[in-house]
């Protein structure tokens, strides 16, 4: 491996994470609303909130999340802690922690990522060992899925899925 190679890589890595950062950071403010009014609105829907929002709850949740601050200042502020890990307090289930968040939904998410993985495998082994062993007429059945599964396995994962 040429140190040029390794230099192109690391920089496409760099790339990539910038610009995934960046994405996530800059998509939820471009969309409309505030997002404090939203989860007010929320709770005072369920009865959990009956307070006046104009009462200084906004400014103060606005204050907790940094979303009073610049747009410059809350991206400068969201990379120094992504960076360290710390991905805040939750909005929608707030006291929690983000992190909490995540801790509890990874073994589930990790188990359907196995068990997909798994069905996929045997799937795909079973499919192609059919289309080179099976006789004459399965042969060609078999032969016309092969541009469905090409077309099914350019479809993204997280758009399948819904």
């Amino acid at each position: 491996m040429s140190v040029t190679y390794l230099l192109k890589r690391v920089g496409l890595f760099l790339l990539v994470v910038w610009l995934g950062v960046t994405i996530n950071f800059f998509l939820p403010r471009l969309a409309p609303g505030d997002p404090i009014q939203e989860y007010l609105g929320q709770l005072a829907q369920q009865g959990m909130f009956v307070g006046d929002p104009s009462a200084g709850f906004v400014e103060e949740y606005r204050a907790k999340f940094g979303l009073d601050k610049p747009m410059w200042q809350q991206y400068i502020n969201y990379w120094i802690d992504v960076s360290q890990f710390n991905f805040g307090l939750s909005v929608t289930d707030y006291p929690v922690e983000v992190t909490r968040v995540i801790r509890a939904a990874l073994p589930w998410t990790l188990g359907l990522l196995t068990t997909a993985t798994m069905i996929g495998f045997v799937l795909g082994t079973l499919f192609g060992a059919l289309m080179v062993a099976a006789p004459g007429p399965w042969k060609r059945l078999l032969a016309w899925t092969t541009p469905f599964v090409m077309i099914v396995h350019s479809i993204p994962y997280f758009l399948l899925g819904i």
